[in-house]
C-alpha cells in the first residue's frame, strides 16, 4: 500500500510498471518507453492515482516493437489523468480498463496510436472525459472509444477531430 512512483525515466523491459493486487498509488511525472507489453499494467489494484506521465515512442531509437500501452485489469477506485501516449502500439487499444469499477479517465491526450484509443471490457461505473484524440490518416473514421459490456459507464466531452 501506499507509495509514490514520480519523476523517472523508465524504459526497455518487458513492463515498466506493473502493479499487483497494490492500493494507494500514484504514478505521477514519468517519461515511459519500449515497455515491450506495456508502459503500465496494473492488476487487482485498488486507489490508484496515475496522472501526467509521457509515454511516447521516439523516432531517433528507430525501435518499433515495443508496444507500450497503460492496461488496468479488475481495478477500481481508480484515476487516470493528464496521461500522454503517442505512437502506442499496443495490442488492441493504447488505453484500455478490464473489468474495472468506478474508473475516472480524464484528460488524456492520444495521438497516432492505432484504431481504437480508449478501450473499456466489461467496466462498471466509468468515466471517460475530456480526452483529446488524434488519430493517423491511414485510420480516419475509426472508433475512439469502444464499450464492451459492462454498465453504468460514461463516456463525455470527448474530441474527435
Amino acid at each position: 500500500g501506499t507509495f509514490t512512483i514520480g519523476n523517472n525515466v523508465i524504459s526497455d523491459v518487458k513492463v515498466n510498471i506493473h502493479l499487483k493486487g497494490a492500493r494507494g498509488v500514484v504514478i505521477e511525472g514519468n517519461t515511459l518507453w519500449e515497455g515491450f507489453e506495456h508502459n503500465i499494467l496494473a492488476e487487482n489494484c485498488s486507489h490508484l492515482l496515475i496522472g501526467h506521465n509521457l509515454m511516447d515512442r521516439n523516432p531517433d531509437q528507430r525501435e518499433d516493437t515495443s508496444r507500450n500501452g497503460v492496461e488496468l485489469r479488475q481495478c477500481v477506485d481508480c484515476t487516470l489523468n493528464g496521461l500522454h501516449l503517442h505512437d502506442v502500439h499496443a495490442e488492441g487499444a493504447p488505453l484500455k480498463l478490464d473489468r474495472c469499477s468506478w474508473c475516472n479517465l480524464t484528460n488524456c491526450h492520444l495521438t497516432d496510436s492505432g484504431e481504437t484509443l480508449i478501450e473499456l471490457n466489461q467496466c462498471d461505473n466509468c468515466r471517460v472525459a475530456g480526452c483529446l484524440f488524434r488519430v493517423a490518416k491511414q485510420a480516419l473514421g475509426t472508433e475512439k472509444v469502444r464499450v464492451t459490456g459492462g454498465a453504468a459507464n460514461t463516456i463525455v466531452d470527448d474530441s474527435r477531430p
